[in-house]
Parts: structure tokens; C-alpha cells; sequence
């Protein structure tokens, strides 16, 4: 499970509590992997019994215990070794790409709303992506105690183009398939939003 070695890498830095970790997945690789805070304490008590984590301090927190975890050494192992495994990307599955190419199925209006309405939410991510990677950089390497010039933060925020590169590619396709599924419309003769065939 991909969430278990994305905490031991935090915790490779230093002893977090759950709310702590869930703060640095937020703020720094949510575009890579998100996690809700329940499967993120559901995971943390499945790897206390691998031992690949321990509890080093409990406290009272408003509604639970507050814990604070530690890797331990059978932990960095398990961490170097995944490290040390070759790269390979998860079987693609991605639900708004999958009604997408069956929307020709779809009401035309209804399709071209929907559209518009996932390219409104791309525009305003890519717009706000990297004032909230510069605003979120000193509170990441502060979570994790990482010095500015740390190989680790260096390629942490690196990696964080990706997520603008992504979203960019994401855009620049969704207006491609919005002017595509316009002219099917007009082809064929369909109403959409409005817009038909001038020859009809």
C-alpha cells in the first residue's frame, strides 16, 4: 500500500503526530496521492503492528490522544528497499476521462455544461497552483524541519511542477474536446447550447 511508504518518508525527517502528517500531504504531494485523515490513522495503526513505526509520545488532544510516531529501523529498511524498486505508474483510472469518451451517449447541452464547468475548475487551479506552492513552501519545510537548500525539499518542490504541468495538459485537452464535440454537433445537425448547423 502506497500511503504506508508515503509516511515513513515524512517520518524519515522526523516524529509527526496524525495531524501532522495529514498537514504534509495536504501542503506539499496532494496532486501525487491524497489521504483523508482516516485512512491515514487507520494506516499508521497497521504499520505499529509490522513495527515499522512506534509511538514515542502520548498527550491529551480535544476529542483523542494525540500520538506522536517514529520509524523505526525496520521501517527505514522497508523505505530503502521501496526506494530501491524499480519505477511503475498504477493502471490508469480516471472517471471524468471515462464519461468523456462515452459522452457521445450523453444530452449534447448537458455534455457541453459539464464541460465547461470541469475547464472552469482547471483555469482557477492553474491560476492559484504556484502562488500556493510558494506560499505553502516555508510551512512544508517547517512541518518537516527541512532547510531551504535541503536536497530533499529541493526535489520535493521540483516534483510539484508536475501537478502545474498536468493540470496545464488537462486544460489545454478539455477545450480541444469542447471545440471537437461543437463541431460533431454541427455536422450532425444537433443542437448545442444554441449552436447548429448554419446549412439547417
Amino acid at each position: 500500500m502506497s500511503l504506508e511508504y508515503g509516511i515513513l518518508g515524512f517520518l524519515s525527517h522526523k516524529d509527526l503526530t496524525g495531524y501532522e502528517l495529514k498537514k504534509a500531504f495536504d501542503i506539499s504531494c496532494v496532486f501525487i496521492w491524497s489521504a483523508n485523515q482516516g485512512q491515514i490513522y487507520r494506516t499508521l495503526e497497521a504499520m505499529l503492528k509490522k513495527d515499522w513505526i512506534s509511538i514515542t509520545e502520548t498527550s491529551p488532544g480535544l476529542r483523542h490522544e494525540k500520538k506522536t510516531y517514529r520509524i523505526t529501523d525496520a521501517g527505514r529498511a522497508v523505505l530503502k528497499e521501496w526506494l530501491t524498486d524499480g519505477l511503475s505508474e498504477s493502471p490508469m483510472r480516471n472517471e471524468a476521462l471515462l464519461k468523456l469518451f462515452h459522452m457521445a451517449k450523453a444530452d449534447p447541452e448537458q455534455a457541453l455544461r459539464n464541460i465547461d464547468r470541469l475547464i472552469a475548475e482547471k483555469k482557477q487551479i492553474t491560476a492559484v497552483f504556484d502562488k500556493m506552492t510558494i506560499s505553502r513552501a516555508a510551512e512544508y519545510r517547517e512541518v518537516l524541519g527541512l532547510a531551504e537548500d535541503s536536497p530533499d525539499y529541493r526535489i520535493n518542490l521540483f516534483l510539484s511542477k508536475w501537478g502545474y504541468m498536468r493540470e496545464q495538459a488537462f486544460l489545454s485537452f478539455l477545450e480541444q474536446y469542447r471545440d471537437e464535440l461543437l463541431r460533431i454537433g454541427k455536422e450532425k445537425k444537433i443542437i448545442v447550447c444554441g449552436l447548429k448547423n448554419k446549412t439547417s
